[in-house]
């Protein structure tokens, strides 16, 4: 499970940390994901976020609406016998 800090959330997503918790109290309130409390040493440490149920929720809408179109994904590796420029 995700643990990252409402800090690291609010960074990476370009707003304000009070945006991030009342998102995620939004999500939990909605049952799209439970808050897990984390203790590191005893300490409490940042929430753990379960995201089964909206794992679970899309998967039901996926099976209900199948891709039309679904993504060719090619795998690129490297050449190992190209020279070195």
């Amino acid at each position: 499970m995700p643990f990252p800090s409402m800090k690291t959330l609010a960074v990476r997503s370009g707003v304000s940390e009070r945006q991030v918790q009342r998102a995620i109290n939004r999500l939990d309130e909605l049952g799209l994901m439970k808050r897990v409390k984390r203790k590191t040493k005893g300490i409490i440490a940042s929430n753990a976020y379960d995201l089964n149920p909206l794992t679970e929720i899309l998967s039901e809408v996926a099976s209900a609406f199948p891709n039309e179109f679904p993504r060719k994904i090619r795998l690129v590796r490297e050449d190992s016998s190209k020279e070195s420029e």
